[in-house]
């Protein structure tokens, strides 16, 4: 058996096994954002939108809505729909939050405005001031650590300092005498759980786009492996993931999660530099391993790759600027655009919460 045949026979296994959408089911949807040199379009399923001359652009998490601006307005395309609508005149938005059923953003003069996705009404909301060293936020945080908080602004993946507070470093305030990984519920005010060992080793965090999990990936300096670890902040329950063994070094990056948060994807780095697309399945907790030949042609891979138009593709941009699409049940790859720019990735968790408060905003 060759490597094409022997590899999407692995890979139709793989769907049956962990649920992959089969050939008689319907894949969901996750619309794709790109630009061209002229232009910028959103890809739902097969079907391409033109958005026209674009000078902003935000995903939701979930990729069912793409917020942007044109000729001086803010507008709203919906994938369920098709359609565009109009939100308001505006030449500039800050900061893009999706909470719920709330898209929240900020104008030039920091007046911030809420617009609700089901009843399509558009509000002015009070905003809240937060210190980000404050310890009634995160305990024991220094300024300049790492933080990354939920989409709802509840949960923090946070570096906590040990006893000892903090101390300037080359001009940044940093723990004095190192820390721990934690994830904190601002509204119990407790922490959860606690990564120990990712204190030195730690490459990367993703929240899923509900909020329900946090992966993040650490390397292990003494065994030279890196482990993939899922906390599930619901249920409570944390899922460790072996990428390798031994000396070979293996690095896990990109981390991201599909829309619909039933799978995790990254990829993975052996010591040869050749790269394989690792995917695991919440519901089944199986993953495989994807190692096709164009993915070492991807140019800036770790940022211009999503989960596709259908929820068992990846789509990646290649270095002569097509728009590629791997489907996983069955390992065939085609191009969906040329001339492609960059992909536009949906609005992610950040390093502060929310600016506003309204009902589901963490915390008011």
């Amino acid at each position: 058996m060759n490597f094409n045949r022997a590899f999407r026979f692995a890979l139709v296994i793989f769907s049956l096994v962990v649920g992959l959408p089969t050939a008689a089911q319907q894949p969901a949807s996750f619309p794709v954002v790109y630009n061209t040199d002229t232009s910028f379009f959103v890809l739902v399923g097969d079907q391409t939108y033109p958005l026209g001359d674009v000078s902003m652009v935000e995903q939701s998490p979930n990729r069912q809505y793409v917020a942007f601006i044109e000729d001086n307005t803010l507008r709203l395309f919906s994938a369920a729909t098709g359609q565009t609508q109009d939100i308001m005149e505006t030449d500039y938005i800050g900061r893009v939050d999706w909470v719920s059923d709330q898209m929240v953003f900020n104008l030039d003069d920091e007046s911030l405005f809420s617009f609700d996705l089901t009843t399509d009404t558009l509000a002015e909301v009070a905003a809240r001031s937060v210190s980000w060293g404050d310890d009634a936020l995160l305990p024991n945080l220094a300024e300049d650590q790492f933080r990354l908080f939920s989409p709802d602004g509840r949960y923090a993946l946070y570096y906590r300092c040990n006893a000892g507070g903090t101390k300037e470093f080359l001009g940044e305030t940093v723990c004095a005498n190192g820390g721990v990984m934690v994830v904190y519920d601002t509204v119990e005010e407790t922490a959860l759980r606690q990564f120990p060992n990712a204190s030195i080793g730690f490459s990367g965090a993703a929240w899923s786009p509900s909020g329900r999990y946090i992966a993040l990936s650490n390397r292990s300096s003494g065994s030279f492996t890196t482990d993939i670890f899922i906390y599930d902040v619901v249920n409570r329950t944390n899922t460790q993931i072996k990428l390798g063994t031994g000396r070979t070094f293996n690095s896990a990056f990109g981390l991201l999660w599909s829309p619909d948060d039933s799978a995790l994807a990254w990829w993975r780095t052996d010591a040869e530099r050749t790269h394989d697309l690792q995917v695991y399945t919440l519901a089944s907790a199986t993953s495989l391993r994807i190692r096709v030949p164009a993915f070492d042609n991807v140019d800036h891979f770790r940022t211009h790759w999503l989960w596709g138009p259908y929820s068992n593709t990846i789509v990646w941009v290649s270095v002569d600027r097509q728009l590629n699409r791997l489907t996983l049940k069955t390992g065939d790859v085609s191009t969906l655009a040329s001339n492609v720019r960059y992909l536009y990735p949906p609005t992610m968790p950040s390093a502060y919460p929310p600016p506003g408060c309204w009902p589901g905003a963490y915390p008011c």
